[in-house]
């Protein structure tokens, strides 16, 4: 990745989303995500974007807790157990007596006659202190929500970070009534009133994001697409499943040589828009702080086009970005092509035993 500043004249990025056609996700300073300098990963997107799918999709490859901030606005009908369920942090956050849950219960439920101003400034402020709370710790956690940009803004957290879903307004609206199709057909007003309605509340969405993407995207921050980035787990889960059982066991990383595991890097190659080859590095679990340790697939039906050596290359240039030095290579005896990669590609061998040839690479 590069860091770069963009204007509106020249950035590949756009500062405004897509009211009718979908785009690529846009990641800002994900390094810093991947590296663990900062261990908050906010993902914002209007309702029916993908942020929860995303954001689940993180905490899984991260092994790290999510935090669904849609939770505050259904807090009025949720009882302790369904809090804790959804989002174990806001539970926790109740239980340690931090916000009261009944007096935000009841501004939500209308029960404390605010306007409608006073009620938005009351549940911001609640929301905004939760975040703060959530950020100070250090454990990893990623937090989605369409309350993100107004956080961000209002700390001024431009260097965290972000991913904005590139999913249209309308793709995002459709979405949004197929999930929710049951509510709209129990309420009292009509579809079309419903639609006007949420119109509304998605032109205001639509504004806070293209505030806050306008704020971050010209504000010199390290930017990429996400399928540049890390790519998505579907694509590198259909790499996966198209190997023997055999190469499976060969390209899955053991526990014993990762931490945690915490991903590093994750690269994908694409053949006519179809996922060809992977890569992902992983934390090292030894003494050297600095060391990555690669695991590789490419694709049956794209293998012979040098597409292993790329990912290699991806991935070196970003974690040397990161402060990475060494990567670790782990080969079964019986994988020829990869034994045969890793000889003609550089990597030194430093240890043959228990079925498996260990090589080193300098970066």
């Amino acid at each position: 990745m590069s860091y770069l500043k963009f204007n509106e004249s020249n950035s590949p990025w756009s500062t405004r989303m897509n009211t009718l056609i979908s785009e690529d996700d846009i990641g800002v300073n994900l390094s810093r995500w991947n590296s663990g300098e900062i261990t908050t990963l906010f993902i914002t997107g209007i309702s029916g974007s993908g942020k929860t799918t995303l954001a689940n999709k993180y905490a899984k490859d991260f092994k790290c807790t999510k935090v669904h901030m849609d939770t505050f606005r259904n807090m009025g009908n949720m009882n302790m157990y369904t809090i804790r369920q959804w989002c174990p942090l806001i539970a926790q956050y109740i239980e340690e007596g931090r916000i009261e849950k009944d007096y935000i219960k009841r501004v939500l439920n209308g029960k404390i006659a605010l306007n409608n101003t006073e009620k938005i400034k009351t549940l911001n402020k609640a929301i905004n202190d939760f975040i703060d709370w959530c950020v100070s710790k250090k454990e990893r956690k990623v937090i989605e929500g369409v309350d993100i940009p107004n956080y961000i803004i209002s700390r001024e957290l431009y260097d965290y970070p972000v991913i904005f879903k590139g999913t249209s307004k309308l793709t995002s609206l459709f979405r949004r009534i197929k999930r929710d199709w049951s509510r709209y057909r129990s309420s009292e007003e009509s579809l079309l009133q419903q639609l006007l309605q949420d119109k509304v509340i998605y032109d205001i969405w639509e504004t806070e994001q293209n505030h806050l993407r306008q704020n971050m995207l010209l504000d010199g921050n390290e930017m990429t697409t996400l399928k540049e980035s890390v790519g998505t787990y579907q694509d590198s889960l259909s790499i996966y499943n198209s190997l023997t059982p055999q190469e499976k066991k060969w390209c899955s990383p053991s526990g014993r040589f990762i931490d945690s595991p915490i991903l590093i890097s994750r690269q994908i190659i694409y053949d006519r828009n179809r996922p060809a080859a992977f890569g992902e590095v992983y934390k090292w679990n030894g003494k050297s702080k600095n060391v990555g340790f690669i695991v590789l697939a490419v694709h049956k039906n794209h293998r012979g086009k040098g597409y292993a050596r790329q990912v290699i290359d991806r991935c070196i240039a970003e974690i040397k970005q990161l402060g990475y030095s060494r990567l670790i290579y782990r080969v079964d005896i019986e994988n020829t092509a990869s034994i045969r990669l890793a000889e003609r590609y550089g990597f030194e061998l430093t240890k043959e035993s228990k079925g498996y040839k260990s090589y080193k690479l300098d970066i």
